[in-house]
């Protein structure tokens, strides 16, 4: 199919629809709703139409409030087309007034039908007519519609007003610019149908295209088919005539002319493409027409089955005949051994001998395609391997045979051995020409080797100093292996051992002289490396017992004691290596997660920029409020402001951009949504602000004892804090266990330890962590609880479960499902004030944030 951009090709000719237009008062036009009347009784309309002088067919406007023969009447103007620039470019409108110009209509003129959108500018290209653009207008009953259905209005042209630019196409095929885009056919009201005699093969243009009902082309359609009488090859959906020659089409040989048509009087011998076929007069082929065949130009031929010419000696009949295509003669031979072009055949009864023979006592092989005696090393018509002397002989004796410096296996049945053979309980491998083989070879692409007897080798072995395992198959080990519970590494490329330092997807590992892999803390020249249980050598931060260390990324190596820098941040490591944490040390703090506290308050110590203490300092102890225009800043003495932070006034939370204004409304910080209301305080629970939201996250600081749950942004990103609460989780012992869970299930009460209860229970894993209230003595918790335990909450106490008060508890219950994600860890970011805790007296046994409990 040729390539082409054009939009339309018009088949017929552009019938001219005579539709009558309204006339609109100016001052009404813009908010006219339009309708288009169907044509109708058009051959009244035409009859009328030669009688209408040019002007009864232009529409006119007037004011229906002013006489026509008022003073300052406004005199009707012939409409009239002006483009206009539009956002877009430039467009064309239809100009009714000295002010005024046609929207959403379609107006008729000098035969041509264009269509006014609703901003006043006319469209070009396919218009869709639905049924509530059909009605007739209720300010003007007398406007014309047109049928619901799909209109095309032309492209081509420039101007409309000289030529036909805009107008409405019919009784033509036309199509969108895209080549995939959808023909279809314009009836003669120029509205596109592809129903009945327009689907199916259609010819639009030069090439013929399969449409469906959509207008669309079948792009399943391909291979040959014949429309009116003409075979044409299809690919996807679009058919061409091809070439004229000889084409197979529907099992039968066509000699097609240039127009595509059968040339019916190719049949009977013909040959096609070096091969000669007997063709009936349908086009397909005589089968039956091979071997032996006379009459071919004169001639005699042997054909095989795909009608091809044969050379050489062929069986007719049991009779051996000599073919030579050019000369196309035959000639039969005589009995015995006969040496034809320097080669032995062995004739019986005039045949040509093929296959095993038995000539003399002795065994021959002789080529099942010619009969030709074959010598030295040939296989048989079942592929197995054999040996003749220069005398055709085969060799018979079996056992091990020396032929030019190679040893074979002959076999019982005169055949050599190939591939894998037992011989004395060794084994031996002979290639597929029967040769023993030594050393080192493949099979199948595994290495093996064989001592120089040719016997296969296991176990370990050492060549040249370094050492390769082979299995108990024989075949060389590549990659990781374990003997007796110890890790070896080979190398994939050659299965050489691995020995000191060594890469294996792209991760360090460390094996010692005798090639085991080593594990756990590893001491080379002074400095320390960490193995896991892999054997891969550790990089980063890594988490043992409880106790951090730094590897540096780039060797391995274990951070020394002291200060050091990492991604920008100062951390303090011990003589061990282990990083410290939540301790002084000298003038300087580390926090939870190890890194040095810098701009911050530690308890009632401040540490400054670089992270030294400095008594007895407030930056902002003598800050104040400052408002200007209806912005709030909380400025320092010297002028100054806080941009960029955060700020503790009163209790209350505040953040001041980037130019030090107080935050109101919603905020991202740090990649977290928070909420400030109008007077700039943090609003540290937004739950009733958002409503109940379709899923959450949970986090669980364990060093904080505190659960923070998030909410789902725009984007989908958990990144709004809800709400938090004060927990108790696991003490030292029965830590509550860190990772990241999905919950399980819920259960209300919920059985724990001890035996023990706890209501509102969600299951946070399968350790048997739980989300509970504080558990108490009985299946019935409301009035069992001890008040030791309760006013234990904000500090750890549990055997691993996290415990709420009960109103928490049963927030985390009734809203957040089954398989709500949980982070536990000791540094989980905690973006609000811990919640204070309430606390109740000895005496008292139920939870006062428990509504079921009766005060």
């Amino acid at each position: 199919m040729k390539k082409r951009r054009g939009i339309l090709f018009a088949l017929g000719i552009v019938l001219s629809l005579s539709v009558a237009v309204p006339a609109v008062a100016a001052e009404n036009v813009t908010g006219t709703t339009v309708t288009q009347d169907s044509v109708e009784n058009e051959q009244e309309q035409e009859a009328s139409k030669e009688n209408e002088t040019d002007a009864a067919q232009i529409p006119q406007i007037q004011d229906e409030e002013k006489s026509a023969d008022a003073a300052g009447a406004e005199k009707e103007v012939a409409p009239t087309w002006e483009k206009h620039k539009t956002d877009g470019g430039e467009a064309w409108r239809l100009k009714l007034g000295e002010n005024s110009y046609a929207h959403d209509t379609f107006y008729t003129n000098d035969g041509k039908t264009y269509y006014i959108n609703k901003d006043g500018d006319m469209t070009t290209g396919y218009v869709k007519v639905d049924a509530s653009a059909t009605d007739p207008s209720a300010t003007d009953p007398s406007a014309v519609k047109l049928d619901p259905g799909l209109y095309y209005f032309s492209k081509e042209g420039n101007d409309p007003s000289i030529d036909t630019f805009g107008s409405m196409l019919k009784d033509c095929w036309a199509q969108e610019a895209d080549e995939n885009g959808a023909w279809y056919y314009l009836g003669l009201d120029g509205k596109a149908v592809n129903t009945g005699e327009k689907t199916g093969w259609q010819q639009p243009e030069e090439d013929w295209y399969y449409l469906k009902e959509d207008g669309t082309i079948d792009t399943s359609k391909t291979g040959w088919v014949q429309i009116e009488n003409v075979w044409m090859k299809a690919d996807k959906g679009v058919a061409a005539i091809q070439n004229a020659g000889w084409y197979q089409i529907e099992n039968r040989w066509y000699m097609l002319k240039n127009d595509g048509t059968r040339d019916t009087s190719k049949v009977n011998w013909q040959q096609i493409n070096g091969s000669w076929y007997f063709l009936k007069a349908d086009g397909s082929r005589d089968t039956s027409k091979t071997g032996m065949q006379t009459g071919i130009n004169g001639k005699t031929y042997f054909l095989n089955a795909e009608g091809v010419p044969q050379n050489g000696f062929q069986t007719v009949n049991g009779v051996a005949y000599y073919f030579d295509v050019q000369a196309g003669t035959a000639r039969q031979l005589g009995n015995n051994w006969q040496q034809m072009n320097g080669a032995w055949y062995w004739i019986e009864n005039g045949r040509v001998a093929t296959g095993w023979r038995v000539i003399n006592g002795k065994w021959y092989y002789l080529n099942p395609a010619d009969g030709r005696m074959l010598t030295g090393f040939y296989k048989d018509a079942t592929g197995q391997l054999f040996y003749s002397d220069g005398s055709g002989a085969m060799l018979s004796t079996t056992g091990w045979y020396l032929l030019n410096g190679t040893w074979y296996w002959v076999n019982g049945n005169g055949s050599l051995a190939t591939g894998w053979i037992n011989v004395g309980g060794t084994w031996y491998y002979m290639g597929e020409n029967g040769a023993m083989k030594t050393g080192w070879y493949q099979v199948k692409g595994v290495w093996y080797y064989s001592n120089g007897s040719g016997a296969m080798q296991t176990g370990w072995l050492n060549r040249g100093g370094t050492w390769y395992y082979l299995t108990g198959s024989g075949a060389m080990a590549t990659g990781w292996i374990n003997l007796g519970g110890t890790w070896y590494y080979l190398n994939p490329g050659n299965g050489d051992m691995k020995i000191g330092w060594y890469q294996v997807n792209g991760a360090w590992y460390y094996s010692n002289g005798s090639g085991a892999m080593q594990t756990g803390w590893l001491n080379r020249g002074g400095t320390w490396y960490y193995l896991t249980g892999s054997g891969a050598m550790a990089t980063g931060w890594i988490n043992l017992g409880g106790t951090w260390y730094y590897l540096n990324p780039g060797n391995g190596d274990m951070m020394g004691a002291g200060w050091h820098l990492i991604n920008n941040k100062w951390y303090y490591f011990g003589g061990s290596g282990a990083m410290y944490s939540n301790r002084w040390i000298g003038n300087y703090y580390v926090g939870g997660n190890g890194e040095m506290l810098t701009n911050t308050w530690v308890g009632s110590y401040w540490v400054g920029a670089d992270g030294k203490w400095i008594p007895n300092y407030d930056p902002d102890a003598n800050a104040n409020w400052v408002k200007s225009g209806n912005t709030w800043y909380y400025q320092r003495p010297d002028g100054s402001k806080l941009t960029n932070s955060w700020k503790r006034i009163n209790g209350s939370w505040y953040y001041f951009g980037a130019d030090g204004a107080m935050t109101t409304g919603w905020k991202y910080v740090d990649g977290y949504k928070f909420y400030f209301g109008t007077d700039g305080k943090m609003v540290q629970d937004v739950d009733k602000l958002i409503g109940k939201q379709s899923s959450y996250r949970i986090t669980v600081n364990r060093v904080k004892c505190q659960v923070t749950v998030y909410a789902a942004n725009e984007t989908g990103n958990y990144c709004i804090p809800v709400k938090t609460f004060t927990c108790s989780v696991g003490k030292a012992e029965t830590p509550t266990h860190a990772g990241t869970y999905a919950t399980l299930k819920k259960q209300n009460p919920v059985e724990l330890m001890g035996p023990s209860w706890g209501k509102y229970g969600t299951q946070i894993n399968n350790y048997g962590d739980w989300f509970h209230s504080v558990a108490c003595s009985n299946p019935d918790p409301t009035y069992a609880l001890a008040a030791g335990n309760y006013n234990m909450l904000g500090q750890p106490a549990s055997h691993g479960c996290v415990r709420l008060c009960v109103r928490d508890a049963k927030w985390i219950y009734d809203n957040c499902g089954l398989y709500t994600r949980v982070d536990i860890s000791d540094t989980e970011y905690t973006p609000f004030d811990k919640a204070p805790t309430i606390k109740i007296p000895a005496s008292q046994n139920w939870d006062p944030t428990d509504a079921d409990a009766k005060r």
